[in-house]
């Protein structure tokens, strides 16, 4: 083999092996930058999702503290119209919280959302019904009896039970899916 001949092929050769150690780091890159994307993605999903589910549990933990209020006040006959009002408001964004909630998680956190709403939302509604009589007998000759207001106490001891174990569902439904999310900090 002549010199000539030799060279071309050791060029050859050479920019055969460089194009191919360029291809190759170049793929490689170019998963470390998909790695690294989907890494970034999942931490903004997993806060994001988090995040709502905190909101959640706030509104929650909110509306178990104000019925806790109510159903002491009323088993001692006392007045429930300012808790009552300040349990309202603090409920209002329930349902958004729940939507946050369903559009984020899994299936399995969505139940214990929906049962946790749906106690609140019965609570709200019997708590206007309460407010609404109330308003009608202050102006009539009989005002609410302590025994109708400890018996509407008791009701709402039952809901706040069932509040309790919802929340409580929810929490743990949602811890388990923050582990299995996919990324952990």
């Amino acid at each position: 083999m002549d010199a000539g001949v030799a060279a071309v092929l050791g060029a050859l050769a050479g920019s055969v092996s460089a194009a191919g150690v360029a291809f190759i780091g170049g793929r490689y890159s170019r998963e470390v930058a998909q790695i690294g994307a989907r890494s970034e993605h999942l931490k903004e999903s997993w806060g994001k999702r988090e995040e709502r589910y905190k909101n959640f549990l706030l509104i929650l933990g909110t509306a178990e503290l104000q019925l806790e209020k109510i159903v002491r006040r009323l088993l001692n006959g006392q007045s429930i119209l300012a808790e009552l009002e300040v349990f309202i408001d603090a409920v209002k964004p329930i349902e958004n919280a729940r939507t946050e909630v369903a559009l984020a998680g899994p299936l399995n956190t969505h139940e214990s959302a929906r049962l946790a709403t749906v106690v609140v939302l019965f609570v709200c509604e019997k708590l206007e019904d309460h407010r609404l009589a109330h308003s009608y007998l202050a102006q009539g000759p009989f005002p609410m009896g302590t025994w109708e207001m400890r018996m509407f106490g008791e009701g709402l001891a039952r809901k706040l039970e069932e509040l309790e174990g919802a929340k409580k569902s929810f929490e743990a439904r949602a811890v388990q899916d923050l582990q299995d999310f996919g990324f952990r900090r």
